[in-house]
């Protein structure tokens, strides 16, 4: 439902004259603040709420990523993981090993809980193109988060 179409949900977004927007963000240890997602984008793994765009973020910057994609998926026992599409450089071939070398890396940076544990290789990442605009428009190469709309269609896929 959209927020201007619920009187109720317009009100909730209201704190006094404050209007909240549904950014979060985290304070790294010399003060500053870094964009850390969507209040609507976030989902808990092992009871800590995880930004897919910070998971997409660490991929990004292995040198075998060239786009990567996270979204929550439930394992075997039900519980929320983080799973990645990713597509590679064309100098690199998709393989487990690769897959594990992701994990560790995703691990190292951020935490171990945050690393997707069902990585799935693909030729390119859904994403949504802006209004008026054709494929052959948009860069290549952009290293930038998924979005919420590719994540979105991959969780309908999935």
């Amino acid at each position: 439902m959209r927020l201007l179409e619920s009187h109720e949900n317009t009100k909730a977004t209201f704190v006094g004259h404050w209007f909240r927007t549904g950014d979060k963000y985290v304070q790294d240890q010399d003060g500053y603040f870094w964009h850390a997602g969507r209040a609507d984008d976030l989902f808990k793994v092992n009871g800590l709420w995880l930004s897919p765009a910070e998971v997409e973020s660490a991929l990004i910057a292995h040198p075998a990523v060239l786009e990567a994609a996270v979204i929550a998926r439930d394992d075997d026992a039900g519980l929320t993981k983080p799973a990645a599409y990713i597509v590679t450089k064309p100098e690199f071939t998709p393989s487990a090993k690769l897959a594990r070398d992701l994990q560790a890396w995703v691990g190292d940076r951020i935490a171990a809980t945050s690393a997707p544990g069902g990585s799935s290789f693909s030729p390119k990442c859904p994403k949504p193109l802006p209004e008026n605009s054709s494929a052959s428009s948009c860069a290549k190469d952009r290293r930038i988060p998924a979005g919420r709309n590719a994540r979105r269609n991959l969780q309908n896929t999935a």
